[in-house]
């Protein structure tokens, strides 16, 4: 009886001590370069996304200088161009 006592004490400890799982939320992050006179590049450029030193992704930028990284969770991140 001592044992099921104890059990169902360790059970109800691990059962309070539980926390909720949040799902990450995500964002993107877009953008458009241009030269210094407005004009945009006349050939594609490509876009590094680097976060902790790691290089996370590539982009190249469309006609108009746009990019976009998509789905990125929460961090510091570094754009190399």
């Amino acid at each position: 009886m001592r044992g099921l006592n104890a059990l169902v004490a360790i059970l109800l400890f691990l059962l309070l001590s539980c926390t909720a799982v949040h799902a990450q939320e995500t964002g993107n992050l877009i953008g458009q370069i241009r030269l210094v006179n407005g004009s945009f590049p006349t050939a594609r450029v490509m876009v590094t996304l680097q976060t902790r030193g790691a290089t996370l992704d590539n982009a190249y930028t469309d006609n108009e200088g746009r990019f976009g990284f998509y789905n990125l969770i929460a961090n510091p991140y570094h754009l190399v161009i």
